[in-house]
């Protein structure tokens, strides 16, 4: 039953293994020897790695970013506006005065040149209409920063929880190593004990369960902690 149910677990990982990759196979194995894992950060640099790397923060400060940027542009729309003009004329009139002498033309160059600056500030003292969008795209400011610590705050506790897992798990393997070295022990002892006759099938029996089941338990507590190690790096972005 053991080995049925094993069987069938592995098939389960290979399809989503397949599907999660996309190949057409139905089912996709690995091969080859998994790489070590990095050195396990502390929990301050853990934190600091997913503060920088995580895609849900960045993406939650990229739109705090682009709605403070809307508040300037609509705010800048209340600031005063300086145009300066200017002209240039050489024109003169061609019909004869009505009194006095007729201008004399001098070829190309302008008879009566005129020009003109002139320095325009236009201040709007008061526009409701920019004032309430200027007010409603702060209280979506607000909003944005508050999604901001909200996903802050749960990647804080997600990172906390991952790298506690790993220290769990991490200090059970030490201890189901110890388990399955004095199974191994007990059962070499036992066997020894029924090769010469002084003990019995039982207690070599009972010996044996007890060894395979702490190997179990110690594979068991290898894949816990490499399943805890991997979590861990997939918060804080390991390998990018």
């Amino acid at each position: 039953m053991g080995r049925i149910r094993a069987k069938g677990g592995l098939e389960s990982a290979q399809a989503a293994f397949a599907a999660a990759v996309g190949v057409p196979e139905l089912q996709l194995d690995a091969t080859g020897v998994a790489p070590p894992p990095a050195q396990l950060p502390s929990a301050a640099q853990a934190l600091q790695r997913a503060a920088a790397r995580d895609p849900v923060l960045l993406a939650a400060l990229e739109r705090l970013k682009t709605q403070e940027a809307t508040t300037r542009a609509v705010a800048a729309q209340l600031r005063p506006n300086i145009v300066l003009t200017s002209s240039f004329s050489g024109r003169d009139g061609g019909a004869a005065p009505s009194s006095g002498d007729a201008p004399a033309y001098g070829g190309w160059l302008p008879a009566v040149p005129n020009f003109d600056f002139g320095l325009v500030l236009r201040w709007p003292l008061y526009d409701g209409v920019i004032r309430a969008a200027v007010r409603a795209s702060r209280v979506r400011e607000e909003v944005r920063r508050s999604e901001l610590d909200v996903a802050r705050r749960q990647e804080e506790a997600a990172v906390k929880e991952a790298h506690l897992a790993v220290g769990i798990a991490a200090s059970a393997l030490v201890a189901l190593e110890r388990a399955q070295e004095a199974a191994r022990k007990n059962y070499e002892q036992a066997d020894a004990r029924f090769k010469g006759g002084l003990g019995t099938i039982v207690e070599l029996t009972d010996a044996e369960a007890l060894r395979v089941d702490a190997e179990f338990a110690l594979v068991l507590g290898r894949f816990n902690l490499a399943r805890a190690r991997a979590a861990l790096g997939r918060l804080i972005a390991e390998r990018l």
